[in-house]
């Protein structure tokens, strides 16, 4: 019981625990809200600085997969023409379809995944669409970055597969790699608009939802739990001669 300028706190045992946990979990969200902000604001410096930098030409250095995504790159060599992978599920400008993915092999011999650009489902998911391919050597820029986030994964395509074209719901280079036979860098290169074999360019580095976006979602749950606290001592305040 807390007395103050002629008003009495008297909380209960029940309710008053409802609200320390309450308040607990909006404070958490709060700051885990803060937390994604200066994540994401750390995210958005680094690809600043990536995008500024040289480009890294692919057949003399390996790309770091944390400190070199983002990066601009060069790749020279040919089309490998088959397999080639299409990442399903892609929207662009709300239409259905996939990012292209195929295989550049470099006069070293080593191959790099290219990420050729967004390309349209079609009539039907049964009519997989043409995907034709440069020939000869080619030299191709772009930048590196990890094939798109799908979420949950419910099941591993066979990446073993050598049909000419797959369907797959996500893309883990390293497994793919792995079933090819292959020694692939940890990130693709994403290709720039008009470069040879390049489709419809379809490239976010960085997720939609700004730091600010976090900021304002931290600032609602914190008055939540303003919100929350005003309630509660307002059901548990009264004044001295209405107590017992």
């Amino acid at each position: 019981m807390i007395h103050y300028a002629g008003w009495t706190l008297r909380p209960t045992l029940w309710p008053t625990l409802g609200y320390i946990v309450l308040t607990a979990v909006l404070l958490s969200l709060g700051n885990w809200q803060l937390q994604r902000a200066d994540e994401k604001q750390a995210l958005i410096t680094a690809k600043q600085a990536r995008q500024a930098a040289a480009p890294l030409i692919l057949h003399q250095a390996q790309p770091d997969p944390v400190l070199d995504r983002f990066r601009p790159a060069i790749a020279s060599g040919q089309y490998v023409p088959t397999p080639q992978w299409l990442l399903d599920n892609r929207l662009y400008q709300g239409r259905p379809g996939y990012h292209v993915y195929s295989l550049l092999q470099q006069a070293d011999g080593t191959h790099i995944l290219l990420n050729r650009g967004w390309i349209s489902q079609g009539a039907s998911r049964q009519s997989l669409p043409e995907l034709p391919l440069p020939s000869g050597p080619q030299q191709i820029r772009g930048r590196l970055d990890t094939p798109a986030s799908v979420g949950l994964v419910l099941a591993e395509p066979d990446w073993t597969a050598t049909t000419a074209v797959q369907v797959t719901p996500h893309l883990d280079i390293a497994a793919l790699a792995a079933g090819q036979g292959l020694t692939l860098p940890a990130l693709a290169l994403v290709l720039d608009p008009d470069q040879p074999g390049a489709l419809q360019h379809d490239w976010q580095a960085i997720e939609t939802l700004s730091p600010a976006k976090h900021h304002g979602y931290a600032a609602q749950w914190f008055a939540l739990a303003l919100a929350l606290l005003i309630i509660y001592v307002g059901v548990n305040l009264q004044r001295p001669e209405t107590t017992t």
